[in-house]
């Protein structure tokens, strides 16, 4: 199994344990939407955080 598939299959399971298993298309996609919603909530602040402090120059090229 690559690793493409285990993400697949991972991403899988999450949308089952949210969405369950006979959902309609409506409700896999509010399930999706919910989900993206609580990873944007939990990567927002360590997204926001400089890795460098803002005084830093970015190399030119």
């Amino acid at each position: 199994m690559t690793n493409h598939d285990m993400r697949q299959r991972a991403f899988q399971r999450l949308l089952e344990r949210e969405a369950g298993t006979d959902a309609d298309a409506p409700a896999i996609a509010a399930a999706t939407r919910r989900m993206g919603d609580r990873f944007t909530q939990q990567l927002t602040p360590l997204l926001a955080t400089p890795a460098w402090p803002r005084s830093a120059t970015a190399p030119s090229i």
